[in-house]
């Protein structure tokens, strides 16, 4: 993928313009990644479960404008020609169920593009509109099924003399959405032209310091996800200590674009948790926990049931717990909720309560010695019932 310095384009040529909507006080932040040029990297859906990103951009569609037939390329994962890339429809819909946005990627290094018109722009603009968007024109065949992509992520140009009306392009595009707020990211490749912790700092801070990209707009700093993946690579290690505490306090700043799904094979674990300086308002209730306790890869739901006639005053078969013991977090992002499935009595073993027991603190942790027996502060079921059990 070629750098964005030898290309002498309008910003609008990066816009991206979302079926979704975000208030400006509270911007997306996370890890982009593309996917669609390697057959060996896994399903869409396989990297939606990852729980690494928050944007996936499908590459490429690589042959249209200037009368030419568009041509999605997606490296074997399914053949549009022959309608195999329907299926995709389901996964995508999958994705933005999990609260991640699928995009379209135009160009590629390989591939066979050019607008030659401002009316050019505007008729490849209903064409994504109408094939890959909330067009809903029968005259169009949805390659991808009816799912409707959350936008069109970037205008990757790459091919020498068609850098022209990309701009119009853009502008067509937007003129599509009806919604108040759209949203514009940029994801500039600090690869393939740069090397170093020096050079990339220096191309971030060009992008930022350009007057004409709207405030509203998240740039994301683009990187390969392992030496094979591009020029210029930079470990893990040397991103998270050297270059994003660096960039993060940027205004536009909006996370890591990774090339590309089928090198990740690691990298966006390793940066995950400092992609957004630590803080955990864009993750998942299950992607906290798999975070923060150290399970990796799969979506995760912990339900604890409590069976009927499982207490008894006169037995130990449960004593009493706090369930910090189990849910610890460092920091306390977890939170327990008992829920009754049908009414609940003493008799048939209800959750009792030490009342403002909540203010006193963390009192133990589960370790495996719990597995010889109950290690907890005592638990008094008559004095409890004295104060009132809940």
């Amino acid at each position: 993928m070629a750098a964005y310095s030898h290309i002498a384009l309008p910003i609008l040529i990066l816009i991206f313009f979302s079926l979704f909507t975000f208030s400006q006080s509270q911007k997306p932040c996370g890890i982009s990644v593309y996917w669609g040029q390697n057959v060996n990297e896994g399903t869409l859906r396989d990297s939606c479960n990852s729980s690494s990103y928050k944007y996936v951009n499908i590459a490429f569609l690589s042959t249209f404008g200037s009368g030419r037939i568009p041509v999605l390329n997606l490296a074997g994962h399914c053949d549009p020609l022959s309608g195999t890339c329907t299926g995709l429809s389901s996964e995508i819909e999958f994705c933005q169920n999990q609260g991640i946005q699928v995009m379209l990627s135009l160009g590629g290094s390989i591939g066979n593009y050019a607008l030659s018109s401002p009316e050019d722009a505007k008729e490849v603009a209903n064409y994504l509109w109408n094939t890959f968007l909330g067009g809903t024109d029968p005259g169009y065949v949805r390659p991808l099924g009816p799912t409707p992509l959350s936008g069109v992520d970037d205008f990757d140009i790459e091919v020498p003399g068609t850098f022209l009306y990309w701009d119009d392009l853009a502008r067509a595009l937007s003129s599509y959405s009806t919604r108040r707020e759209r949203s514009t990211y940029l994801w500039p490749q600090s690869y393939d032209y740069t090397s170093g912790v020096s050079m990339v700092l220096a191309v971030w801070r060009w992008w930022n310091s350009r007057i004409d990209i709207p405030a509203s707009s998240q740039i994301f700093l683009g990187l390969p996800a392992s030496p094979s993946a591009g020029g210029g690579y930079i470990p893990s290690d040397v991103v998270v200590n050297q270059i994003l505490p660096v960039i993060r306090s940027s205004p536009n700043y909006g996370g890591v674009m990774l090339w590309n799904k089928y090198w990740d094979q690691g990298y966006s674990s390793a940066i995950y948790s400092a992609v957004c300086n630590g803080t955990d308002a864009e993750r998942r209730p299950e992607e906290l926990f798999i975070s923060q306790v150290g399970i990796i890869g799969k979506k995760f739901c912990c339900c604890c049931l409590k069976q009927e006639g499982t207490y008894q005053q006169d037995s130990n078969d449960v004593c009493g717990f706090q369930d910090n013991s189990f849910l610890h977090t460092n920091p306390p992002t977890c939170t327990g909720l008992w829920l009754a499935l049908e009414e609940a009595t003493i008799s048939n073993g209800c959750l009792w309560a030490i009342p403002g027991s909540h203010k006193e603190g963390f009192c133990s942790n589960w370790n495996k010695s719990w597995l010889l027996g109950c290690h907890s502060r005592g638990f008094d079921s008559s004095e409890d019932e004295k104060k009132g059990g809940a």
